[in-house]
């Protein structure tokens, strides 16, 4: 038997904040993210929004007592029995993205990992204002 390659080319790191996603198709309010990268996010969740479907996504988290979002558009691109998997397409605000970004290297293990993803720039979504 073959392993399967990890083709994921942004780290995850582990979460537990909660998240908002609309669609069309439906609001799911989550209770928990799983793991959150630099592109995407893991959202717990037995709703299922079809593979394709754009939708606004906001990402509550803490930080230093203050709940701060993050505020992102993201298609969904698979879906896991913890819930759906989604892609950032863009980030609204340089806030958002600041927030993403420190977020994620904080919770590495390799922040500097982090901060070379970041910089190669290669699938980073795109920030709007």
């Amino acid at each position: 038997m073959v392993a399967a390659v990890n083709q994921r080319r942004f780290t995850r790191v582990p979460v537990s904040f909660r998240v908002k996603v609309m669609a069309e198709a439906g609001i799911i309010a989550s209770p928990m993210a799983l793991n959150l990268s630099l592109k995407g996010v893991l959202v717990q969740t037995r709703q299922r929004l079809p593979i394709g479907t754009d939708a606004m996504v906001i990402l509550f988290v803490m930080k230093t007592g203050v709940e701060k979002k993050i505020l992102t558009w993201a298609r969904v691109v698979r879906h896991d029995p913890d819930g759906i998997a989604l892609a950032f397409t863009r980030i609204h605000g340089d806030e958002s993205f600041q927030l993403l970004k420190s977020l994620v290297m904080a919770l590495s293990d390799d922040p500097d990992r982090i901060l070379h993803e970041f910089e190669l720039g290669d699938d980073v979504p795109e920030l709007s204002c």
